[in-house]
């Protein structure tokens, strides 16, 4: 199975990390790009290492993200959100490592592992805190949403929600 692509579908309605969610996706396909047209030597493992770098740097930064917000509205299922998380940013950890010390290199394997994991994550996992964040006043001056419309439900399955004032998110 190769890289799945980006999809409108896996919006949550939620234009900033609808738009986190969408760069993740595109570092990885870079990283799949590099791999797949880069050699076998130095130069391509020092360009793996960069991609890999920036996919941990902005997934910690969007993962905080989300976790900050999980926790404004006392999410109840936050505790295993934020393990899978950390399952990712082991996976991606792990890789550096093994590549840094010439342990293995990345295969298509790995990458389509990674790429399923996003799309799993985005439809299974982040659908369900989306609902939380829209009974929350306070949770909703944090978001941006899309058209004023939340989009939530599991796996892909996903009704609006008309949202009231929309606040805008600072950084």
């Amino acid at each position: 199975m190769g890289t799945q692509r980006w999809s409108k579908r896996l919006a949550l309605g939620i234009h900033e990390i609808d738009r986190e969610h969408e760069e993740i996706h595109r570092l990885i396909v870079l990283l799949q790009d590099a791999l797949r047209t880069g050699s076998r030597d130095v130069v391509q493992r020092q360009i793996v290492q960069t991609v890999l770098s920036e996919v941990m740097q902005f997934a910690q930064r969007h993962f905080a993200y989300e976790e900050r917000l999980m926790k404004k509205v006392s999410y109840p299922e936050y505790a295993e959100h934020k393990n899978e998380h950390k399952y990712f940013l082991q996976q991606i950890r792990g890789l550096k490592g093994r590549l840094q010390t010439g342990e293995s290199s990345i295969t298509s394997e790995t990458m389509n592992a990674l790429s399923n994991w996003v799309h799993h994550h985005v439809l299974g996992t982040d659908t369900k805190y989306v609902p939380y964040l829209f009974s929350s006043s306070a949770a909703m001056k944090d978001v941006q949403r899309d058209n004023g419309t939340a989009r939530c439900g599991v796996r892909g399955q996903s009704r609006g929600i008309q949202v009231v004032n929309p606040g805008n998110r600072s950084r």
